[in-house]
């Protein structure tokens, strides 16, 4: 009897790997056919693509969306919205198209995952995982930059970014380090501001043993992870904990009130919808009352604040309901006299870093980030040798 349980139970679990097994190359299948669908449309003309893709270029006032990004703008309205899938499955569904929009095969750098043991009131104790990507062929130390990846706070992680991750830093030859905070609804604001300061202040004294040039530890992120990164700067001046030497904000979140402009403009039509939007802030914060807070919008933080602010990069899109409060967050900065290098990719949509698989367009932008980078760095540089 018991030969025969072991038998039963042995079958079973053969016959569950093997479906396991299939599933999973069923999956990459489908993710590869789909991802060389949308690469090969995107290689169309664009004149060609736009009549595709409704006839005419989509225009709001003086912008027009990119040909490509119309296209995936096009394939997104005939899906079922992010914000209706159940929070699990939309963390699956969003991993799914990060990797089918990235680019195909193994990397060429090293990375290297290592889990590190936070300790603090505020933060309690925790471990978090972080993935380092090193370029090979580089002097050491290099220049570092700390990433939080977008998501809304609530789904994304080092996997769905790390395509993103790389290409900067084969293009600027840094070492970048991507956290994996924790996320919402089960780790509501303030966790994950917690997070990444107590991973920023635990990279920075281990900034050697990574790889990096302590003299030059950026922090940055997209999005919601441009909003933690701007929220770290903003509380390192206000508890007084390492400064980072610069930001990179992309496409941040800047003000949870959500009253500008271009959160009417968008609609519901570019990928960022009004009602993702919503169901981001509701599950992060957990109360309306928590919108006006300076470590939710950093944008409401006092004008002294922005005073001891360590240069920016804030880059925005034409097409992106965040594009005006990320505007008015660069502008705040450089009135209160912190240098700001401000870029509108006029053309593009929220979210375009998780494209570089797809979209020539998207490739550009990353050149052009990478280059403002490595001029951010040239000029820290010069700060530091004057």
């Amino acid at each position: 009897m018991a030969d025969l349980q072991k038998f039963k139970i042995g079958k079973f679990e053969r016959k569950g790997l093997e479906t396991l097994l299939s599933s999973k190359r069923v999956t990459g299948a489908r993710l590869w056919m789909e991802h060389q669908f949308l690469a090969q449309v995107n290689r169309l003309p664009h004149a060609m693509l736009y009549r595709l893709m409704g006839g005419r270029p989509e225009t709001l006032g003086t912008r027009t969306l990119g040909a490509e990004m119309q296209a995936i703008a096009f394939t997104s309205r005939r899906m079922k919205p992010f914000h209706e899938y159940p929070k699990d499955a939309m963390r699956v569904r969003y991993q799914y198209v990060s990797r089918m929009m990235g680019r195909q095969g193994p990397p060429a750098l090293q990375v290297r995952r290592k889990r590190i043991h936070l300790n603090s009131v505020a933060g309690g104790d925790r471990w978090l995982q972080i993935r380092t990507y090193t370029p090979a062929q580089t002097r050491l130390p290099r220049p570092m930059l700390v990433y939080f990846h977008g998501g809304g706070w609530c789904i994304g992680g080092a996997d769905t970014h790390e395509d993103f991750c790389l290409y900067i830093a084969e293009r600027t030859n840094m070492a970048v380090v991507s956290v994996d905070y924790r996320l919402a609804p089960e780790h509501p604001y303030p966790l994950p501001v917690e997070d990444v300061i107590d991973a920023w202040q635990w990279i920075a004294e281990h900034a050697a043993m990574l790889g990096g040039d302590e003299r030059y530890l950026l922090v940055g992120g997209d999005s919601a992870g441009g909003n933690l990164s701007a929220v770290l700067c903003q509380q390192a001046y206000l508890r007084g904990f390492r400064m980072p030497a610069g930001q990179v904000l992309l496409y941040p979140s800047t003000d949870m009130r959500c009253q500008h402009a271009s959160h009417q403009e968008m609609g519901d039509d570019y990928l960022l919808t009004g009602k993702w939007i919503h169901w981001f802030i509701t599950s992060y914060l957990q109360s309306n009352q928590k919108r006006v807070e300076p470590q939710a919008s950093p944008l409401l933080a006092d004008f002294e604040v922005f005073r001891h602010q360590p240069p920016a990069i804030v880059v925005t899109c034409g097409f992106d309901p965040l594009r005006d409060e990320g505007e008015e967050y660069a502008e705040k900065l450089s009135a209160a006299g912190v240098s700001v290098d401000y870029h509108e990719f006029s053309h593009l949509l929220h979210g375009f870093i998780g494209m570089l698989g797809v979209s020539g367009q998207a490739i550009s932008a990353a050149n052009t980030i990478s280059a403002q980078i490595l001029g951010l760095l040239a000029r820290l540089e010069g700060i530091q040798n004057s």
